[in-house]
């Protein structure tokens, strides 16, 4: 063994032996963001219809760093635009809507915004991990000042009850069995209930900051509530319902909006 001073000079008596020269070659690196972002939307299922969705974005990049050692400075803003209406829909080259197929439109459209040193990117889409009743829904506000106002947008949302303190699995489950794959609408917002071929229909319409939009869905997929349909006024509305359906006991509601948000209501 060669053992060697700080100026790289062999030791006396030692023996000097030149190390071969190696070729260096440059790791692969990417870079990843693990939820960047949660995805709400609605989207039409061959057999389940219209259907509300929440799905958590993770990102990979690949490529060579820039200047600054960075492969993308995620400070910069990176932007998912959805335009409407009149393209208040998108259109995804694909038989049906899942995690992959939306993955890979995200990735093809995003890939030519990025900065030239960016060789590849991969999007994965994924449900919220979780053991609890969940349900998903559709639903607009008209009165909101952004996209939420889009007639057809929605979530998969979880629901948590508590009766007189404990928490009711068989009440979650209940509610997100009353709510599962349904439009939840605004009684003001009902502009017809026309009949189509023996098959009801509700019809909805109203006027936002982005333009007009309208909506019919069969009947009995809709549910009609007296107030708009944010999440707050949700947890309201079951927290109100359960008091009446089965009074005599407090109940404590925690109703959420897509992944990691929501609001709590009491009785």
């Amino acid at each position: 063994m060669t053992l060697f001073r700080a100026a790289g000079q062999p030791v006396p008596g030692e023996a000097f032996h030149a190390a071969p020269a190696r070729e260096i070659i440059p790791a692969m690196i990417r870079l990843f963001v693990d939820r960047l972002t949660v995805i709400d939307f609605s989207y039409l299922h061959p057999q389940r219809g219209l259907l509300g969705e929440s799905w958590l974005c993770d990102i990979e990049l690949s490529g060579e760093p820039d200047a600054q050692g960075m492969i993308l400075d995620f400070g910069e803003g990176l932007q998912i635009v959805h335009v409407g209406p009149p393209a208040s829909t998108c259109l995804v080259d694909a038989a049906e809507i899942t995690p992959q197929t939306l993955a890979r439109a995200i990735a093809t459209a995003l890939l030519p915004e990025l900065p030239g040193n960016v060789a590849a990117i991969e999007v994965t889409l994924r449900e919220e991990p979780h053991g609890g009743a969940c349900y998903q829904y559709s639903h607009g506000l008209r009165q909101h000042d952004g996209n939420c106002q889009r007639i057809a947008h929605g979530h998969r949302s979880r629901i948590e009850i508590w009766r007189d303190g404990v928490r009711d699995a068989a009440l979650e489950r209940a509610w997100a069995e009353r709510w599962r794959d349904v439009y939840i609408g605004t009684r003001a917002n009902l502009i017809g209930t026309p009949s189509l071929g023996g098959v009801a229909y509700c019809r909805f319409g109203y006027r936002g900051t982005q333009g007009a939009f309208a909506l019919e869905l069969p009947a009995d997929r809709c549910r009609l509530i007296d107030t708009d349909s944010t999440v707050e006024n949700l947890a309201r509305h079951v927290a109100e319902r359960l008091a009446i359906e089965q009074p005599g006991a407090r109940y404590r509601v925690r109703a959420f909006e897509g992944v990691d948000k929501g609001a709590v209501a009491e009785t």
